[in-house]
C-alpha cells in the first residue's frame, strides 16, 4: 500500500481526483460563508449586531452570525 502513488490508479487519484475534491472542498466553504451586508442590516430587517469575536458578528435580534 505504501507503493500506492507509483500505479497507474494511484497516479490518476493524486493528479485528478485529490484536486477536484479540493476544489469541491472550497466550493462548499465559500457557499457557507454568510457575510453581513454593506449596511449591516440583517436579513431579518434588525441593524444592531453584537461582536461576538474579531471575525464574528451576531444579529441581536434573530442570532444569525456572520463572518
Amino acid at each position: 500500500m505504501t507503493d500506492f502513488c507509483m500505479t497507474q490508479m494511484g497516479q490518476r487519484f493524486y493528479e485528478t481526483t485529490m484536486p477536484r475534491i479540493a476544489r469541491a472542498l472550497e466550493q462548499i466553504a465559500d457557499n457557507n460563508k454568510e457575510k453581513p451586508p454593506e449596511e449591516f442590516t440583517c436579513k431579518c430587517g434588525y441593524g444592531g449586531f453584537e461582536s461576538m469575536t474579531q471575525t464574528f458578528i451576531k444579529c441581536m435580534q434573530c442570532g444569525r452570525v456572520y463572518r
